[in-house]
């Protein structure tokens, strides 16, 4: 795992690059896996992802060059309509 990200000093430039890696690393990537989206906090920048497994998750990111600290697989998701 690497550094954090310090969201704060990235220029929308170095957003739009870490973005274009994404794609690009998922575009030469085999097997299923899909980048659903990201959200940018003031300090870290947390992706979604659908996989089969955690390792390919790794293998994406390594080809990426995208940081990663943590990888945590989603149980359940829950929106406000759950509510009704």
């Amino acid at each position: 795992m690497s550094e954090k990200i310090r969201i704060d000093i990235l220029t929308r430039a170095e957003l739009l690059d870490t973005s274009q890696k994404s794609c690009c690393a998922l575009g030469n990537m085999e097997g299923d896996i899909k980048w659903l989206e990201s959200v940018i906090t003031d300090d870290q920048l947390y992706f979604t992802y659908i996989a089969l497994s955690e390792k390919q998750i790794c293998r994406y990111v390594g080809e990426g060059e995208v940081p990663v600290n943590n990888i945590f697989e989603v149980k359940g998701i829950i929106y406000p309509t759950t509510a009704e």
